[in-house]
């Protein structure tokens, strides 16, 4: 077939970009290019958030914390609402900010998704699992203190990640924090 065949009867002038779609692995794919990641990079991000979806919520992404409709942490990553620490608020914060920085559109979102996070109080449990995957990306991605860099080069262990940039509980609480995460990965 030829070029001009393909578009025959398709006025050029208003064709669009077929795919304005955001998803986690092309964020992630950008994200690396322009840090260096090399695949090894890559995969140890990509582990750690499986990891920590696995330690919050057996990788369950409608999981209320202490399965409660009273349950402040929601989704596969345990994001507060504002009955806690409204981490959810911040990740949706940081979420709009790494699209933008990264050349994506947040209203290219899922519908179902755009409307759950653009209320005051947004329960990730609600939201698809892309799109949880994808907040928690650029939670980390804008974290102040989080050198994600170090995780991605292994210089940073995905236990010490979590507890010290996800779960970031009191000093007291972190023996048994790392004692679930050896229960869970070891």
């Amino acid at each position: 077939m030829k070029m001009n065949e393909e578009f025959e009867g398709v006025d050029k002038d208003t064709t669009e970009d077929v795919d304005k779609t955001v998803d986690y692995n092309k964020v992630l794919f950008t994200v690396a290019n322009d840090r260096g990641w090399d695949e090894q990079g890559i995969l140890n991000f990509d582990n750690f958030r499986n990891q920590v979806g696995a330690v919050e919520s057996n990788n369950i992404y409608d999981r209320l914390q202490g399965d409660s409709e009273k349950g402040i942490g929601r989704g596969a990553y345990q994001y507060e609402t504002s009955k806690g620490s409204g981490t959810n608020s911040t990740a949706v914060t940081r979420l709009k900010k790494v699209l933008k920085d990264t050349g994506y559109d947040f209203s290219n979102l899922p519908k179902e998704d755009l409307a759950i996070l653009r209320t005051e109080d947004p329960d990730f449990s609600k939201v698809s699992p892309p799109t949880q995957d994808l907040l928690f990306l650029a939670d980390k991605l804008q974290h102040p203190t989080f050198a994600v860099n170090d995780l991605a080069e292994g210089k940073l262990s995905p236990m010490d990640a979590w507890l010290d940039y996800h779960w970031s509980g009191s000093k007291k609480e972190r023996p048994n924090k790392v004692a679930l995460w050896n229960r869970t990965f070891i």
